[in-house]
């Protein structure tokens, strides 16, 4: 028997479809950065199994409410320089990955404490393979590295690179909730705020998902492509 995996969002689309018994029926329940359970079970679920954060989620969290017990993973690449020679544009895309990944661990060092202590646990952190399989299947580097207007190099969200790496624990049965690209609000606790992540390219992060989807790998649960 196949094991089935949830990859759970925040996004406010998961709100009122009652998707809560299905997420929790599955094997591995993924959750990340700063997901909320403590209303909306028949929404949320609420289970989970493994949880991905990155060190600035980690950061802003009081200690004590990052989960035990389970498995972590890291969203950041850590220690990876190696880079084959055939694509010029990825290798420059992670050396600017390299540069803004130092200031944001300097900007949030209890973040990158917890994030290194839990990795070094019951975790695993984006291997190149994973995070180049991203870029790719969203065409992030089309027009070479990408930066937001406010010259901040753009990165896959953590909840596309929790989808990632479900597949490549099971692909084939993983299952997408919570997740609409940022369409209807930043989070479902905050419908209204506005889109606090400028580095975020989330139209890349949904060609991504169509291509996986296309090619039978996932399945969008409550929104549809």
């Amino acid at each position: 028997m196949f094991m089935k995996i949830a990859v759970v969002g925040n996004g406010a689309g998961l709100i009122g479809r009652n998707c809560g018994a299905t997420i929790d029926a599955h094997d591995f329940v993924v959750r990340m950065n700063h997901f909320r359970l403590e209303s909306a079970h028949e929404d949320l679920g609420a289970r989970i199994n493994i949880y991905m954060a990155t060190a600035a989620a980690l950061n802003s969290m009081e200690s004590g409410t990052v989960p035990s017990n389970i498995e972590f993973w890291n969203p950041h690449l850590l220690g990876q320089s190696e880079l084959p020679d055939d694509d010029v544009r990825e290798r420059d895309y992670l050396r600017c990955l390299t540069q803004y990944q130092d200031k944001l661990f300097s900007d949030n060092r209890i973040g990158y404490e917890r994030l290194t202590r839990l990795s070094q646990g019951n975790g695993k952190s984006i291997s190149w393979r994973t995070y180049r399989n991203i870029l790719r299947s969203g065409n992030y580097l089309l027009n070479g590295t990408p930066f937001s207007p406010g010259g901040i190099l753009e990165e896959p969200t953590t909840g596309v690179k929790a989808i990632a790496m479900a597949i490549e624990m099971a692909p084939g049965n993983v299952e997408v909730f919570g997740f609409d690209f940022f369409q209807t609000s930043t989070h479902f606790w905050a419908p209204t705020e506005a889109d606090p992540f400028p580095h975020h390219n989330y139209r890349a992060d949904e060609n991504a998902v169509r291509s996986w989807s296309a090619q039978g790998l996932l399945k969008i649960v409550d929104y549809k492509l």
